[in-house]
């Protein structure tokens, strides 16, 4: 797994995450979105209690993604199937620079961009 980029996704099934929440995923040096047994671990961040810290959508992607990065433990995780995730961007966790291919799908999700 390469911990420098991860993907930026929206899920298809969401029922326990926030609509316009940031959502990502790591991803396999290939591109591909890192799976077990079809199954893909995602963070997220919706900023639900109005942190000032996370007012922007690329600061609730470099949120999860930094959690995702330490597996800091918290609520804002969930194993989903993978085939339930569309790409819509990519993070470079190194760079701290979002990506974003499909605005559409991310607003059509509720993200704020």
């Amino acid at each position: 797994m390469s911990s420098r980029y991860l993907a930026v996704v929206v899920p298809t099934n969401a029922r326990s995450i926030d609509p316009g929440s940031a959502v990502v995923c790591a991803l396999n040096d290939d591109g591909s979105l890192v799976e077990n047994d079809g199954l893909s671990t995602i963070y997220f961040e919706s900023n639900r209690y109005g942190a000032v810290n996370l007012e922007t959508f690329e600061q609730k992607v470099r949120c999860a993604g930094e959690r995702l990065v330490s597996n800091y433990p918290t609520v804002a995780k969930s194993h989903v199937d993978v085939r339930e995730l569309v790409v819509a961007g990519v993070y470079s966790v190194e760079a701290r620079q979002l990506s974003l291919y499909d605005t559409e799908l991310l607003e059509s999700w509720g993200a704020k961009i």
